[in-house]
């Protein structure tokens, strides 16, 4: 882990070019990050460790799942409420499946689902998701040991 990094973000995205921009983004402003592609990797992580910071989840991980109420991305936001780990970790999420027209019924579902912040794609802007992003884990001042280095 390298020596600048203050956070830990677990980043679930199927898309490699958005993986990529968040990641980047993300490493940029202070995070170590850990990747998944698929709900099945993100679920193994999150057995192994509940240690992050911050998660970013894309919703719709297989684009073979047209049913919005069955996208992966839900199955691993409610395990993360499961492990309790909304308590030291906000989450955003970030989908490309979302029709303007049901803005509002998207934020509600979100927020009865207990996600921190929601983007669109297509609304994509780096500056407020990052903002939003450090603004949230400096509120929760959370601290985890790495190694022996303490991580807050």
């Amino acid at each position: 882990m390298q020596e600048n990094k203050k956070w830990i973000a677990l980043v679930v995205e199927d898309d490699e070019k958005w993986l990529e921009r968040v990641k980047n983004l993300l490493e940029e402003n202070g995070f170590y990050v850990v990747t998944a592609e698929n709900l099945t990797n993100a679920l193994k992580i999150l057995d192994t460790s509940q240690d992050f910071h911050f998660a970013h989840i894309d919703l719709q991980l297989d684009k073979n799942t047209l049913v919005e109420d069955t996208f992966e991305g839900w199955k691993i936001l409610e395990t993360i409420l499961d492990k309790g780990m909304k308590k030291i970790a906000p989450v955003y999420i970030l989908t490309g499946y979302m029709d303007e027209s049901d803005v509002q019924d998207r934020m509600k579902v979100i927020k009865e689902h207990e996600a921190t912040f929601f983007m669109s794609k297509k609304n994509w802007d780096a500056n407020l998701y990052i903002d939003n992003v450090v603004k949230a884990v400096n509120q929760l001042g959370t601290q985890f040991y790495i190694n022996k280095n303490l991580i807050s």
